[in-house]
Formats: C-alpha cells, structure tokens, sequence
C-alpha cells in the first residue's frame, strides 16, 4: 500500500545556536524593533540598547564578525555592524541572516574599525529567492 501525505505546513527558519558563543546576549521576551544596517549606520546613537532585529550578510574573517547589506564586505567596515557573540566556528560567511540582538553604539569590534555593533541573541539564516 503506498500512502501519500500533502502538508501545507511551512518550515520555519530555525535559530542557529551554534553561531553563538558564550559572550551572546539572553533574548529578552519583548519584539524587536525592525531596523535597516544603512538606518543603524546613520544613527547607531537612536538604537543603544534597544532589541533589535535587521537581515544582512555574515561576514567573517580573522578578527572579525560583522553585518552587511550586500555580500561583497570584507574592505569597507565603515559600511557595517559588528556582532559580538559569535562564535569563531560558526562557518556560515556569505550568507543571508536575520540577527536579533541589544544595540549598541559602543560595540565597534576590532580596533573599534565598525560604527557600531550588536550584542547578538539570535541568529536565523535566510533563504535567499
């Protein structure tokens, strides 16, 4: 007997919990409020401390753990996030994630190079369409 099954039941991104490291902040119960990397960028001071959630691409390099709005990130950290909590062994680089996390405009990462970083809380990658 063959037996078929049809599910409208759509798969949910699913957090990546190895990203993180111990340094990660606790993800507080509260909504985060949806933000751009370019909104951040031009006044990372209306954030600090603020949860909040904004999709990018992971770029990771010796040194350096950082958000962007296009893949191509590695020689221009004035144009990105740096996100403290990650851990070195998470291998993802290149790809599309959603990051939710505490602002903060002190964050700068190496040699204080970013304009401003995230404590991350979350991390989902996104499939690009």
């Amino acid at each position: 007997m063959l037996l078929a099954s049809c599910s409208s039941a759509v798969d949910e991104p699913v957090a990546v919990v190895e990203a993180l490291n111990s340094e990660a902040c606790q993800l507080p119960a509260e909504t985060p409020m949806a933000i751009t990397i370019a909104d951040a960028i031009a006044d990372p001071t209306a954030f600090d401390g603020r949860l909040v959630s904004l999709e990018g691409y992971y770029c990771a390099a010796f040194e350096m753990n950082a958000l962007y709005e296009t893949p191509d990130c590695y020689s221009r950290p004035e144009l990105g996030l740096w996100l403290g909590g990650m851990s070195p062994f998470y291998s993802s680089k290149g790809r599309r994630v959603l990051v939710t996390g505490i602002f903060d405009s002190r964050l700068q990462g190496h040699l204080e190079k970013w304009p401003a970083g995230i404590c991350t809380a979350k991390l989902v990658e996104v499939q690009i369409k």
